[in-house]
């Protein structure tokens, strides 16, 4: 049962995070490791950890064609001069 002291702000609620990115295989492997030692930074926990997660990643090369463009003018809005193209 949630406090109802706790403003609604406060409460656990699910949330998704997005991220695109352009990375070789081992800068993505890098990136991915380093989310996962922010999300849980004790891998030998023992039991659930203490902030449910999970994640999951998708190669480019599986998304539409439209996606892809809509990811890399995202890409292109943050990162103007190194963006690449599709």
């Amino acid at each position: 049962m949630s406090d109802p002291t706790t403003s609604p702000a406060d409460r656990p609620r699910l949330r998704q995070v997005d991220i695109a990115i352009v990375a070789t295989a081992a800068e993505h492997e890098a990136l991915m490791d380093r989310i996962t030692d922010v999300l849980c930074p004790d891998a030998s926990h023992e039991g659930p950890c203490a902030i449910p997660w999970s994640m999951s990643s998708v190669d480019g090369d599986s998304l539409s064609r439209r996606k892809r463009r809509n990811l890399l003018d995202a890409i292109k809005d943050t990162n103007p001069d190194s963006a690449p193209t599709a």
